[in-house]
This record gives structure tokens, C-alpha cells and sequence, in this order.
């Protein structure tokens, strides 16, 4: 064992195993250490730090002992790696009741592996990665929990990504977070470039007198999402599963929303699996995602997907029973003036005390839908409520092989705007400049 092995681990059984104060421990030097013990700390100042990596080089094995907080002292964080650090693996361990942060990571990082981690109770949230005074590259996130963190924090963020390139989050779960006020975030991740989410799940938490979104992109290039899972998580106000705020070229797949409930059916409160909000193009990819059994509650429209921006396109995709109170279900909602591209996706069974549409294009123009299915959504205004609708001044929208059944009351609600027969095979209104319709869709009301 190398001599600063020996000493922390001797540091750590001696001094730590009662009420000690911080800042406990500064790693100047390169090398490996273990915590021989539970990490007990009463910090007597604000924004202490329990553990301070100041140098590259490091594996810190907490050797499934904790750090914990036995006092109330504000600001007070497990693990912080100073700029400039690289090459640092932290692993095999609990961060716990802290009135701070679990880890983190002060800007200009690169490589920093955090392995096999829990994060309970961190009352500001369990990582915070501030790449804003330099990028932080190459950030690893393994097989770690996060239970009941940004608990004591308005507009949590329970890990927060800023400014990071080539990162990732893989197999790890959010859960247990109870908020009160503000806007709950579970994973948020801003200007970051080719970072990923594998293979983690948002369940189980809770705002219970505001907002809650489990995962929010802003200002991302090519990042990517696959394998995540939303589900059964509440909001008083408005809940979206997946906030993709000016997001492009992103991959989205095998992602699901499932079993959330949320809103007011008095207040101006919204559900979407997907908010898509793109000014311009966004050229995103999702591929077999899902929106299934979701409960909404507002004055607001609620979606499956709710898109803006262009160029999106839409694989194997399903929006099932979306139940709304006060307002519209809806499927797919696509509010912008952009086209998109839907390939074999599902809008079915959503009810609403309103309206229930299965696909609504409100203004676009040259987006395409091909062998897609819109069946059974019905609202208490059933004449209202479509298996597709566009405007009448829809222009150039293609509709190709796909099939409305048993949407509202009757065979004109299959399909609203769309010329043709309405009870049997329905063409689409243009495909081209000079209106030829060689495709055919089916819209059957029985």
C-alpha cells in the first residue's frame, strides 16, 4: 500500500469516526486512496467541502463507506474537483444528507469517471458538472443512484451538465426527489455537444406544488437519448417528460413516458412526453418512442408530442391513452410551420374531457406521414375529436397508407381536411405541384 493510501485511510478511521469539521481533506497528489471509514462531518461555515480533489491522477474508492452531514450548515458538498483536474475516478460509495451538492466538478475537467455511486438526500442535488468557465470533457456517469436530492432547493436540478462534450449518463435512476414550488429537474443538460443518457430511468418523484421535468435539453448538438425511461412521476402544475429547447441533431431512441400524472383542470397547467421547441430546424431523430398512460390535468392543450421547428422525423413512434381533464388530448401536436416526417407511428386511445385527436399539423406545410395509425380517440366533444386534422389552408402535406378508425362519432371525424370519401379509402389533398394522388388512406368511423 502506497504511504498516502495508508494515510488517508488512517486519516479517515482516526478523525472520522465521530463529528469532525470540514473542509476535511484535500487530495494534492496524484495516486489511489480509500475511505477506511464512514465520513462524518459538522462543516461550522456555508459552502464547505467535505473531500477536495486538487490534483490529476486520482482514483478515490470509497470503499462502500459514506459521507454524511450531522449538522444543518448550509452549502455543504461531498466531493468537489477543482479546474483544471483530469483523469479522476471517484467510485464505490454514498454521498448523503447534505445541505449541498454530491459532487462537483468546477470547469475545464476532462475524463472524470464517477462509478457505482448513491446520492441521498443531497439537499442542492447530486451532481453539478459547471463547465461554463471551461468545458468539462468527457464526463462518465456509471451504474449510479440518485434518491431524494434538490429536495430543499427551488428549480432543482438533481444533475445538471453545463457546457460538456463527448459525456455521459448510463444506467442510473433518479427517484424519491419531493419538491415543493418552482420547476423540478431531474437531468439537465445545456450546451453540451455529443452527450448521452443510456439506460436510465426517472421514476417515482414528485412536485407538489409546481413543475416537473424529468429531462431538459437546451442548446445541444447531436446528443442522444436512448433507453430512458420516465415514469410515475407527478406534478401540481405542468409535467414534461423530455424538454428539447433548441436541440439539434439529436438521436432519440427506444425513450418512454409512461404513467405520469399531473396539472389542475382549473390552471393554466400542460402534459407532454415530448416538448420539441426548435425556432428553426431541428433535424432530430426519434425513433420508437413512446407517450402510454399518462393523466393530465389543465387549460392547456396536452400532448404526446408537442413539436415546433422542422425537419424532425418520427420512426415507429406511439402516443397511447393520454387521458386529459380541462383541455385537448392529443396525440402528436405539431405547432410549428415547418414540415416533419412521421414513418409508421401511433396515435390511439387518447381521451379527453374536450377534445381527443389522434395527429394535429396546425400550420405546417411538406411534412409527411406514411402508414401511420390514429385510432379510437374520443372526447367528450366527440363531433371535435379526429383520428388526423390539418387546416384548411394546409398546403402540400402528404399522407401516405395509414388508417383512421373509430375516432369521434362518425366517418368525418378519421380524417379533418383531407379530401376524398370519408368512409373509405381517403386520398391525400396534395402530394405535389400538380395534385396527383397515386397513394390512398382509410378512414373508417365503425
Amino acid at each position: 500500500m502506497r504511504l498516502r493510501e495508508y494515510a488517508l485511510l488512517i486519516y479517515a478511521l482516526l478523525v472520522c469516526s465521530a463529528p469532525c469539521s470540514a473542509t476535511q481533506l484535500t487530495i494534492s497528489q496524484p495516486g489511489s486512496y480509500q475511505l477506511g471509514s464512514n465520513f462524518f462531518a459538522t462543516p461550522a461555515a456555508p459552502n464547505d467541502n467535505s473531500i477536495v480533489i486538487a490534483a490529476s491522477n486520482v482514483i478515490l474508492d470509497f470503499n462502500i463507506h459514506s459521507i454524511s452531514q450531522i449538522n444543518t450548515t448550509t452549502g455543504f458538498n461531498g466531493v468537489l474537483i477543482n479546474s483544471n483536474v483530469h483523469d479522476v475516478i471517484i467510485k464505490n460509495g454514498i454521498i448523503q444528507n447534505i445541505t449541498g451538492t454530491g459532487i462537483i466538478l468546477t470547469g475545464s475537467n476532462a475524463r472524470i469517471k464517477i462509478i457505482d455511486m448513491s446520492f441521498e438526500n443531497c439537499g442542492a442535488g447530486g451532481l453539478l458538472a459547471n463547465g461554463l468557465t471551461g468545458t468539462i470533457n468527457d464526463l462518465d456517469i456509471q451504474r449510479c443512484q440518485f434518491i431524494s436530492c434538490g429536495t430543499t432547493f427551488t428549480n432543482a436540478r438533481v444533475a445538471d451538465l453545463q457546457n460538456c462534450q463527448g459525456s455521459r449518463i448510463a444506467d442510473c435512476v433518479f427517484s424519491n426527489a419531493i419538491n415543493n414550488g418552482g420547476t423540478a429537474t431531474a437531468i439537465t443538460m445545456s450546451n453540451c455537444t455529443a452527450c448521452d443518457v443510456i439506460n436510465t430511468a426517472v421514476e417515482n418523484n414528485a412536485n407538489n406544488s409546481g413543475n416537473f421535468v424529468a429531462i431538459s435539453q437546451t442548446l445541444n448538438n447531436a446528443c442522444g437519448l436512448k433507453g430512458v425511461a420516465v415514469r410515475n412521476n407527478t406534478a401540481a402544475l405542468s409535467l414534461t417528460g423530455f424538454l428539447l429547447n433548441e436541440v439539434f441533431g439529436g438521436i432519440y431512441t427506444a425513450c418512454s413516458c409512461i404513467g405520469n400524472i399531473n396539472g389542475n383542470a382549473s390552471l393554466a397547467t400542460t402534459f407532454s412526453g415530448f416538448s420539441i421547441i426548435n425556432a428553426t430546424n431541428g433535424f432530430n431523430i426519434f425513433s420508437g418512442c413512446s407517450v402510454i398512460s399518462n393523466r393530465a390535468s389543465g387549460t392547456i392543450a396536452n400532448a404526446g408530442f408537442s413539436i415546433t421547428g422542422t425537419g424532425n422525423v418520427f420512426l415507429k413512434c406511439i402516443s397511447n391513452g393520454l387521458a386529459s381533464t380541462g383541455n385537448n388530448s392529443v396525440g402528436y401536436l405539431n405547432i410549428g410551420t415547418g414540415p416533419q416526417t412521421y414513418v409508421e407511428c401511433i396515435g390511439s386511445y387518447n381521451v379527453s374531457s374536450a377534445s381527443a385527436t389522434g395527429m394535429i399539423e396546425t400550420n405546417s406545410t411538406n411534412s409527411l406521414i406514411v402508414r401511420s395509425y390514429f385510432g379510437r380517440n374520443i372526447g367528450a366533444t366527440a363531433a371535435t375529436s379526429f383520428g388526423y386534422a390539418q387546416p384548411t389552408t394546409a398546403s402540400r402535406i402528404s399522407l401516405c397508407e395509414n388508417v383512421a378508425f373509430n375516432n369521434g362519432t362518425t366517418s368525418a371525424n378519421q380524417f379533418l381536411n383531407v379530401a376524398a370519401s370519408a368512409t373509405s379509402a381517403v386520398s391525400f389533398n396534395t402530394i405535389n405541384a400538380t395534385g396527383n394522388a397515386p397513394w390512398t388512406n382509410l378512414g373508417v368511423s365503425t
